[in-house]
């Protein structure tokens, strides 16, 4: 039996099975990420703006770079997301889109989507108005309500 011939072609398999994973594991990582947590950073970012003066900076409150902001109310179609902010909904994304209460998040950073999320009704009751943002726009006055909750409403940016 011939062990160098056979071993070849394991070691060419192996070969071909890692530059495969590889491939997949590309694919996988690239491109925009649900960022499930940031539901819960902003509203520590809330409570702690409501306990100070009152100002949330959703561009500091992130902690990544972003230069467009989407905010969308429920149903929201990936089609009007990507005539909004010209660039294409992953699947995924699409699928988190269409809850009663939850509004949609799409960060944009130079023309690319680089994270999303969906900001549920928790301790943010009252989400940010819909609308596209820049970071400089994208500041809004932080209102506690009676039930422990927070509300998000407009303001100048340079008040």
């Amino acid at each position: 039996m011939d062990m160098g011939h056979r071993g070849r072609t394991s070691r060419w398999r192996r070969t071909g099975v890692m530059v495969a994973a590889t491939v997949v594991l590309a694919a996988c990582g690239s491109g925009p990420q649900e960022r499930a947590s940031l539901d819960d950073e902003l509203a520590d970012a809330a409570e702690a703006a409501a306990a100070g003066d009152g100002r949330l900076d959703l561009h500091d409150a992130t902690g990544f770079d972003w230069d467009q902001l989407g905010v969308f109310p429920p149903y929201t179609s990936a089609d009007e997301v990507e005539r909004q902010l010209g660039v294409q909904m992953p699947a995924a994304a699409e699928r988190q889109m269409n809850a009663d209460s939850d509004v949609f998040l799409a960060f944009v950073d130079d023309g690319e989507l680089v994270a999303w999320s969906v900001l549920g009704r928790g301790r943010i009751a009252v989400p940010p108005p819909a609308g596209v943002y820049e970071p400089a726009e994208a500041v809004f006055a932080v209102e506690p309500r009676d039930d422990g909750e927070f509300a998000l409403t407009a303001m100048d940016p340079a008040s």
